[in-house]
């Protein structure tokens, strides 16, 4: 290690400026870098979250994501994609609606099994009954 006592005759030596780099630098770079992960962190989530509910397969969300520059909006896009214009679906067919008394009976078969509440059921055959 050189002091600068060492060389008492050189001005040049004593006045040089501190080599280290400054600490608001230091915590810029930490701050951007937390931010960036951050971002990242947020946008799998949120990919993940979208292919889950829409049912598309979770890690090529996360892959479309992280590899092209606007994966989650193509994310978002194809989770909201009909199910008929998906490939691989079937395609969804124009059905037409149920007779009321077709309706009327499975409400009371999901009633007696538990799968609605009495309440439900009350609202259900109303909605039932007043589009006739």
């Amino acid at each position: 290690m050189i002091l600068v006592e060492d060389f008492p005759g050189d001005p040049t030596f004593a006045d040089q400026p501190s080599m280290g780099i400054p600490g608001v630098f230091v915590f810029f770079f930490v701050l951007v870098l937390a931010i960036g992960i951050g971002g990242t962190i947020w946008r799998v989530t949120a990919a993940r979250d979208m292919a889950r509910r829409s049912g598309l397969d979770a890690d090529e969300a996360t892959a479309m994501t992280l590899l092209s520059d606007h994966g989650l909006e193509a994310t978002y896009l194809a989770s909201h994609i009909e199910p008929h214009l998906r490939p691989g679906q079937p395609a969804a067919q124009s059905q037409t609606p149920k007779p009321a008394a077709e309706r009327l009976a499975e409400l009371a078969s999901l009633r007696d099994s538990g799968a609605i509440t009495e309440a439900e059921y009350a609202e259900r055959r109303k909605a039932v009954i007043d589009s006739v």
